[in-house]
């Protein structure tokens, strides 16, 4: 079997979410994403769904009702890199440490702050999200000054 003929466009992620209307809003107020559509599958009672977009990008959110997630396990930051499955989900920012330091002044604290990547070219921050999930801010190294 080989490629698929069509091209593929990366359209969406899902999350699986205990509070729907909670996880929205810190999306919405935490990093600027709006809602899109919110509906329900008729095959799966319970189930309330939503988009929430930033520009061409949209999370997909399920609301998984009762069901709570676990409680986040402290781990050291290298311990979550070693995890099998899903890890996060990047932004991509012009300024790394100017988006982290909007993001703490909503108390939010980083898992690992602003660092630099020499080897990608990159320069990345780590957080949570409302319902655990970790998610990544990368951007280009800072430029050394003059005398640096």
């Amino acid at each position: 079997m080989g490629r698929p003929d069509t091209k593929l466009i990366p359209d969406h992620v899902c999350i699986g979410v205990a509070d729907l209307d909670a996880t929205i809003a810190w999306y919405q107020r935490v990093l600027g994403f709006e809602p899109d559509i919110r509906w329900t599958v008729p095959e799966l009672p319970g189930f309330r769904l939503a988009y929430i977009k930033k520009g061409d990008f949209r999370i997909e959110l399920i609301d998984t009702g009762d069901r709570k997630p676990a409680t986040p396990t402290p781990m050291a930051f290298d311990e979550f890199l070693r995890m099998p499955g899903f890890s996060h989900l990047c932004f991509r920012v012009d300024d790394v440490d100017a988006a982290m330091a909007d993001i703490e002044a909503q108390g939010i604290a980083p898992e690992l702050p602003p660092t630099d990547f020499p080897d990608v070219g990159r320069r990345v921050a780590f957080f949570r999200d409302i319902e655990g999930n970790y998610l990544e801010l990368a951007g280009p190294l800072k430029k050394k000054g003059a005398g640096e």
